[in-house]
């Protein structure tokens, strides 16, 4: 008798999963080649190439760079990394350690202004303090006259050029086309933009100013002061995707565990630290999306083995904060982390929370905080549509599973439960859908993050000529502009009550 024995048992490596949701997360750990107790499927082996069919494009798209994963000094050497700045540097361009000089030496000035200003009344009456006596952050105020800082840095011997060169002065022109030199902040509290990678957390890179409280956005003319928050525009040193406003501040709590929660703004980023006592660092991208250079930043303070939520968001409960929030998502989960979410109540973002209720609402968020995952699909179902309807069932998987995909296997099982129940679905269809999108994630994270994040952008655009036919047509205007009009980098405009009384230019 040479064939099998009939009575034998079954191999047990060859019986069906009781549960197919064992099945579809041991498919998935066997794809992604981490352990399962049993494997559905022979892992894949890798398809043969001739030397006329694989190039070096075919291997980078087989084998993606993680543009997140530490860099070596060796992995560096005899790479052209493109920067034309760094082969042939301007030699008229200032020095960074002259700008970082400069910058001390404003903030210092700024410092001495604050007392006497609106600012330190506007802070208390925000964070119950002014700041003057906190041993990391520190706040100063620039005067509006439009030229008190020239005057001040000049007599201490800085030229305009330089000035100009590290942001803290723009030049302006007059009606009859001569020019002049002008404080590029005027009227504003100001706080200083420190360098992430200074050990001593004192070099610092720019500023970010908040605009006079008694102006608005509706303000026309002679009384429009500038946006609600002006960042110091680029320069040799400070460029936005590369700082996070907060982070120097708060590097020694992250280092002892706080939880870094990202916020929109820096008053935001200053309730959630001083308002949670240093349990959470609060930590702004000033009002940028979020980059790989400053997710790296926090990548250091996090353990993707067994901490990849101890991250959190908390944008303002409006829309625009939700897409914030979900822009966020993506760009958190492209980096292997699960970000949680602090709910806020509606109308409040964390700086007026922190004003109006206190330490203890800024503390009972962050203890409740929930996958910021599970807020995204609760939403998809509030907003879909009905259930009931073909289409909207399928864009609800869809998105869905997308949103599962790229939390991580491990929390697809309660996923799948979740879904099945509130939508009544057949046992394998959110599964199937869960392992496709995580499978094409998988190819190249970057890439599939910022497919969705575009997606999200062409929503927004849709919301918007819905109720407002003639934006297509005016953003459309404002693309050609940007593209055959060559202007100076300048951020605020000019006012009339601006002092122009400089020397021409």
């Amino acid at each position: 008798h040479h064939g099998p024995d009939v009575d034998a048992p079954p191999d047990p490596d060859f019986l069906p999963p009781e549960d197919a949701d064992d099945f579809m997360a041991a498919f998935y750990r066997v794809q992604s080649n981490e352990p399962a107790d049993w494997a559905p499927l022979d892992e894949p082996t890798s398809p043969a190439y001739d030397d006329a069919t694989f190039n070096a494009a075919t291997f980078g798209a087989l084998h993606a760079q993680d543009p997140y994963a530490p860099t070596f000094s060796w992995e560096n050497e005899d790479i052209d990394n493109g920067d034309s700045r760094s082969a042939f540097p301007d030699p008229n361009e200032l020095p960074a350690a002259r700008i970082h000089e400069l910058n001390q030496q404003a903030l210092a000035y700024f410092e001495t202004c604050y007392p006497r200003s609106w600012a330190p009344d506007y802070m208390r009456d925000r964070l119950g303090t002014d700041l003057t006596d906190h041993t990391t952050y520190t706040v100063g105020y620039a005067p509006g006259g439009g030229r008190s800082l020239i005057r001040h840095m000049t007599n201490h011997g800085a030229t305009l050029d330089e000035l100009e060169q590290a942001g803290l002065v723009s030049l302006r022109e007059r009606n009859d086309g001569s020019t002049y030199y002008s404080d590029f902040f005027k009227d504003r509290l100001v706080l200083p933009i420190r360098d992430p990678h200074d050990p001593t957390g004192q070099a610092i890179l720019g500023f970010v100013g908040r605009r006079n409280p008694t102006k608005t956005d509706d303000d026309q003319g002679r009384n429009w002061a500038g946006p609600k928050y002006l960042n110091t525009r680029t320069t040799p040193v400070f460029t936005k995707g590369e700082a996070l406003f907060g982070y120097a501040e708060t590097r020694d709590l992250l280092a002892g565990g706080a939880l870094p929660v990202l916020v929109e703004g820096p008053m935001d980023a200053l309730a959630i630290t001083l308002g949670s006592n240093g349990t959470a660092a609060g930590i702004a991208p000033m009002g940028t999306a979020l980059t790989i250079d400053q997710i790296k930043l926090l990548l250091g303070h996090i353990s993707l083995v067994d901490g990849r939520d101890r991250i959190a968001v908390a944008t303002d409960s409006d829309p625009a904060g939700w897409t914030s929030a979900r822009k966020a998502f993506w760009h958190l989960t492209a980096a292997d982390l699960d970000p949680t979410h602090l709910e806020l109540p509606d109308g409040l973002d964390p700086a007026k929370l922190f004003e109006t209720e206190g330490a203890d609402a800024i503390n009972a968020a962050i203890e409740n905080r929930g996958p910021l995952g599970d807020a995204m699909v609760d939403h998809l179902l509030r907003t879909a549509g009905h259930w009931s309807d073909s289409d909207v069932r399928q864009k609800i998987i869809h998105q869905a599973a997308r949103i599962l995909g790229s939390r991580g296997s491990e929390n697809w099982l309660a996923g799948f439960e979740r879904l099945r129940n509130k939508l009544h679905l057949a046992p394998g269809i959110i599964e199937h859908q869960t392992v496709a999108e995580s499978m094409e994630r998988d190819h190249d994270r970057q890439r599939y993050a910022r497919a969705r994040i575009d997606e999200i952008n062409d929503e927004s655009r849709k919301k918007t000529t819905k109720f407002d036919p003639q934006a297509r047509g005016r953003a459309t205007e404002q693309r050609l502009a940007a593209t055959t009009t060559a202007r100076r980098p300048e951020t605020e405009r000019p006012t009339a009550d601006t002092d122009p009384s400089g020397p021409a230019h």
